[in-house]
């Protein structure tokens, strides 16, 4: 009896503590035995809700679980948050759900009674700034509906944090902010202002890793997207081309099928035409051996009826004619439309061959794009960028010492100098490629480092280098001091240049503005010009920039902008004459003191 009873309360604490709503964030410490690259849990979200049996005899439950719903919420500079974006929903229409995707893995699945769905978290931020919510929605038997909903995680408003931590500190300075050597609360300020940069670096860190691994996910997905519907696209090809070779191949054996058939026919008429005439003639023989011997035995009667005879022989004879010329028209007839299958037979064997020849260019054309693809994903290391390193050695000497702040995309239709200024038509996310020359990576973007323009500071050499198909064809090196990022740009600042004439010869525009003229296909900026004397016809300089694709001089034509034009040798060049060349890139280097 006492076991009866533990058993019957072990169950109803089981009920207890299983049915109902549940929603937790498990927090994970990262695996110090991980490298930097490996993507590593910080976090696990978990939504349950389980309910009552319905057949249960002290059940008095009629509700159906009908979805369950996670969004997050993360908070923005400046405290205003942003809505509540949806990571995962599984519903009566879709029950299961499994899938990776921008750093989070998902799985779930949903009855009537019950549903589950978690989220493992490999972003710090989420882990540790987001909000996230859990709502469940049930129906009941009279169509009503209701919701229970959960939020757990801390939405940490980091910079208002940090405001906060500043003003505690300037609070304890003195009043006119100037803290001696001998001031008492020295070695515990400075120790608080280091924890608070130490702690908006790591910050800053931490989404900078959060991001580049975001976008290594979304990179994957992508290549996984693009290997799919290559193959799906080829699969759907090679069954159009066996159903067109099937349909080919059941034409060509009618028509054979036709012409032996015709054939056939052919044969049985001929056979029949020869064993009539084989007839015909033994007939006639038969005829003629009895005339003769009539004659033979009654010369004179013979003699007498020789001329009916010979008439009812000819008139027989004449017959057969009329009957072989008959023939023979059939004949003729038959051989034509037997030429005639033969003809078709032939010109449905050319097209069988065309389209072998066609599917075998298909195939060609196919591995030739399996191999562009598989090119593109070695290029990301299996999906993951490569990176580029901040500081580089464009001459090859050996020394990392210049660092890209700018580069110049020809032909993409955004305009250089906006977006040399201003960033003006650059994304956020500029791709690697853009970072670099060598081709390796695309790029359809103009690059520009942000950071490097607001901190013009401490630099000591401008590099303005040319690219053409991966390789630097023309420099010009600047004196960086005590300049602006429009001002290094001038004929006195030269310090080197791979044009020897550049600082001999005279120059009417030298300036990254260049010449602004009203028409825009007149206007030319990163202008290195020498002179106009001839107009279109013969001004001449060594390095320009048309940011528009409207006619200027006939020079300067092109279908995409911006164009990046230059002297190919070692002097300025006539822009209409033999001696110039289009950049596909250009770059800015700074080397700091």
């Amino acid at each position: 009896m006492a076991k009866i009873a533990g058993t019957i309360i072990l169950l109803v604490l089981w009920q207890v503590y299983c049915e109902g709503f549940d929603f937790t964030l498990h927090s994970h410490s990262p695996d110090a035995k991980g490298t930097s690259k490996d993507r590593q849990k910080c976090g696990l979200l978990q939504c349950t809700e389980t309910l009552p049996d319905p057949s249960s005899s002290n059940s008095n439950n009629s509700r159906k679980l009908t979805s369950i719903t996670i969004s997050k919420n993360h908070p923005t500079v400046g405290g205003i948050d942003r809505r509540w974006q949806q990571l995962a929903s599984i519903s009566s229409q879709q029950t299961t759900l499994k899938r990776v995707s921008n750093g989070i893995r998902v799985i779930g699945q949903l009855s009537d009674q019950q549903g589950e769905v978690s989220l493992d978290l490999f972003k710090i931020h989420d882990c540790q700034e987001s909000q996230f919510s859990c709502v469940a929605v049930y129906v009941d038997s009279q169509g009503q509906t209701s919701v229970t909903k959960s939020i757990v995680g801390k939405a940490v408003n980091f910079q208002q944090d940090l405001r906060t931590q500043f003003g505690t500190i300037k609070a304890s300075l003195p009043s006119n902010n100037v803290l001696s050597d001998e001031h008492p609360n020295l070695p515990q300020i400075s120790a608080q202002l280091v924890t608070l940069f130490q702690s908006k670096f790591d910050s800053i860190l931490t989404r900078l890793d959060d991001s580049l691994r975001s976008l290594e996910n979304r990179l994957e997905d992508k290549i996984a997207d693009m290997r799919g519907a290559l193959d799906k696209r080829v699969n759907d090809l090679e069954n159009r081309l066996e159903d067109k070779l099937s349909q080919i191949h059941i034409r060509v054996t009618e028509g054979f099928g036709r012409a032996q058939s015709t054939s056939s026919g052919g044969g049985v008429l001929s056979d029949q035409l020869a064993l009539k005439f084989d007839g015909l003639e033994n007939n006639l023989g038969d005829k003629m051996d009895a005339f003769v011997n009539k004659i033979l035995k009654n010369p004179c009667e013979g003699k007498e009826n020789v001329s009916s005879h010979m008439a009812l022989a000819i008139t027989s004879l004449k017959s057969i004619e009329a009957n072989l010329t008959s023939y023979d028209v059939k004949l003729d007839k038959l051989e034509t439309d037997v030429n005639k299958c033969a003809a078709a037979t032939t010109a449905e064997d050319a097209k069988l061959t065309s389209l072998i020849s066609s599917v075998s260019s298909l195939s060609s054309l196919t591995q030739s794009l399996a191999s562009q693809v598989n090119t593109f994903t070695n290029s990301y290391a299996g999906g993951a960028l490569v990176p580029v390193e901040e500081f580089s050695d464009p001459f090859g000497i050996g020394r990392k010492e210049w660092k890209l702040i700018f580069r110049g995309t020809a032909y993409i239709n955004v305009e250089l100098y906006p977006a040399y200024l201003h960033g003006t038509g650059i994304p956020l996310d500029v791709e690697e490629g853009c970072k670099q020359f060598n081709g390796s990576l695309p790029c359809v973007n103009h690059y520009r480092n942000r950071e490097a323009f607001d901190n013009w500071d401490g630099i000591d050499e401008v590099l303005f280098a040319i690219y053409k198909d991966g390789q630097m064809v023309q420099n010009v090196v600047f004196n960086g001091k005590a300049s602006t990022y429009t001002s290094w740009f001038a004929a006195g600042r030269v310090i080197l240049s791979s044009w020897d004439d550049l600082t001999t010869q005279p120059h009417n525009f030298f300036s990254i503005k260049g010449y602004e003229n009203p028409s825009p296909g007149h206007t030319r900026r990163f202008h290195i010009n020498r002179d106009y004397d001839k107009g279109c016809n013969g001004f001449k300089g060594w390095f320009t920039v048309k940011d528009s694709v409207i006619d200027g001089c006939a020079a300067e034509k092109t279908v995409a902008m911006p164009m990046f034009q230059y002297a190919a040798g070692k002097t300025f060049a006539e822009w209409n004459g033999s001696n110039d060349a289009r950049a596909d890139a250009i770059g800015i280097f700074l080397k700091y003191e």
